[in-house]
């Protein structure tokens, strides 16, 4: 019996609302957003962008502004017209960017919460017990709960996602009917789809790994915590920080903490961290804290 795939279904079973109904509520305001922005035109719309990309190894910089009168839909399509196919793959890859923003907290978020609280959780509900007369051990225990937080919910997250973008794309290709250019070939042939979602999920397994000394550290205050986690997690990386500037001048465990604990920019040059001794680093001390939680975890009672 895969147990694994039981216990990430037994999460999902748990944290319905966060899981699934919150990303899907969120997807589903953004969407009434954009289709209002359709819908209801303004007399006037400053449109004003600058991205730089580098496709192929050359450097393509957009900078324009100008005054459109209609929706963001009709703006964004008279922009088009200006661009060649290299520059409207930018200018998309970029919008996909911004749409992923907002559901990308939401989700890093929902991670943070999810790992401080879980094994807290089963010592307090006294599901552990159950859980512990199963032919389950610790560590399964232990390291579905990390699969779920970086496996599982982001995948639900990139639905999520996907399901918006193509609605935008959709929303947009409305504007492009009357154009000269069929919106095939102005729209959808240049949005980068399926290489933005691939470069997503690199994204996601590569930050599992960079911040791995943190899901390891939540997973071992949760599973040592005897009333709220949040004080023992936020604590003693404080005190370690306080302690550094009290005895030297340098800032290197805080810069090492902040590194490894927040979100990532997309366009972080994955390549060149993924072999990196920081990396290495990052691995070595999040399989420490996993293993204390895995150890603590099987010292575990209901509280």
């Amino acid at each position: 019996m895969n147990y694994m795939a039981i216990l990430i279904q037994r999460e999902f079973w748990e944290h319905r609302n966060t899981f699934i109904i919150l990303p899907a509520i969120v997807a589903g305001l953004m969407f009434i957003v954009m289709l209002a922005g359709v819908l209801y035109a303004p007399l006037n719309i400053n449109f004003s962008s600058e991205t730089t990309s580098e496709p192929n190894g050359q450097q393509v910089q957009i900078s324009t502004e100008r005054n459109f009168e209609g929706n963001w839909a009709e703006a964004m399509q008279q922009e088009f017209s200006t661009l060649d196919s290299e520059q409207r793959t930018v200018f998309l890859s970029t919008a996909f960017t911004g749409i992923d923003v907002v559901l990308s907290v939401v989700l890093w978020l929902v991670i943070l919460s999810f790992l401080l609280n879980c094994l807290f959780n089963d010592r307090r509900d006294r599901s552990i017990l159950f859980w512990k007369s199963m032919p389950i051990s610790d560590a399964t225990a232990v390291l579905a709960k990390l699969a779920t937080a970086l496996l599982a919910l982001p995948i639900v997250y990139l639905s999520a996602m996907a399901a918006l973008q193509i609605s935008w794309l959709g929303l947009f290709t409305l504007s492009t009917l009357d154009a000269e250019a069929s919106a095939w070939d102005m729209v959808w042939v240049p949005a980068p789809i399926l290489s933005h979602w691939l470069r997503y999920l690199g994204l996601v397994l590569f930050y599992g790994l960079w911040c791995l000394p943190l899901w390891g550290w939540l997973l071992a205050v949760s599973a040592n915590a005897k009333r709220t986690p949040l004080v023992s997690a936020l604590g003693v990386p404080l005190c370690l920080i306080i302690a550094e500037r009290l005895i030297s001048d340098q800032a290197y465990i805080e810069s090492w903490i902040k590194a490894h604990s927040m979100p990532m920019d997309p366009s972080t040059d994955i390549a060149a961290l993924l072999f990196s001794a920081d990396m290495l680093l990052a691995v070595l001390v999040g399989t420490l804290w996993l293993g204390v939680a895995i150890w603590l975890r099987g010292r575990a009672d209901e509280l």
